[in-house]
């Protein structure tokens, strides 16, 4: 017996065969129904059903994904959430969820970005801005992750953009900051569209203080 008309259930998939997802940095593969994965993400089973060759695994390698993200993927296909994705060898929530943003718009998981978009500035919401240096590089990691993997168009984009002009006095003066901005002038332009005139001409006297910068290093892994 099916799902009520106009609803998915656990019925409708479970006697699919299992496909596999990779991803390029890694060997590893993770399962997935195939009916679940056409049901959620039209285009991965597109792409398992493009390359299928009779007594082979169905395999799908995809490319800039982390095994973290596709994880979190899978998780939310059978589960409709996934958990923030703070283990042992991830640095913070935001990354998790810029890589999965990512994920989600390239391969047209409109529930799934929807979700995450929330949970993503849902976070900095409760951050506010980022205090500390460690933080600070937090956001501009996870900035770089949306700039230059997501449409200039995107809301997401849009609404980060926003964010960084509200907090710049916490960012600038970082040389991951100054990375971000030479990487990616069209998401600092929406960025200055955002900030407000300074409240001083240049010609008023003021005190001139000095800002710390922190040079780029490995403090963070890839695996988000």
């Amino acid at each position: 017996m099916a799902s009520p008309k106009g609803s998915f259930g656990y019925i409708d998939f479970l006697d699919s065969e299992m496909v596999a997802l990779g991803t390029s940095g890694s060997s590893r593969s993770f399962k997935i129904h195939k009916g679940l994965l056409g049901a959620k993400c039209r285009l991965l089973h597109k792409a398992i059903e493009g390359q299928f060759k009779e007594g082979q695994p169905q395999l799908y390698v995809c490319q800039q994904t982390s095994e973290g993200t596709l994880v979190r993927f899978i998780e939310w296909a059978y589960k409709g959430d996934y958990p923030d994705g703070v283990e042992e060898h991830e640095i913070d929530p935001l990354l998790s969820y810029a890589e999965l943003y990512a994920f989600s718009d390239v391969y047209g998981v409109s529930d799934l970005k929807k979700l995450t978009y929330e949970k993503l500035t849902g976070s900095l919401h409760a951050l506010g801005k980022p205090q500390d240096l460690k933080m600070q590089i937090v956001v501009i990691t996870m900035l770089e992750i949306v700039a230059n993997r997501l449409p200039s168009d995107d809301t997401l984009v849009n609404w980060l953009a926003k964010y960084t002009a509200w907090c710049i006095d916490h960012l600038r003066g970082n040389e991951y900051f100054d990375n971000l901005c030479n990487a990616s002038p069209s998401f600092c332009l929406k960025v200055m569209n955002a900030v407000n005139p300074a409240p001083k001409a240049p010609w008023t006297p003021e005190r001139r203080g000095t800002t710390s910068r922190l040079s780029p290093n490995s403090i963070f892994e890839d695996d988000y």
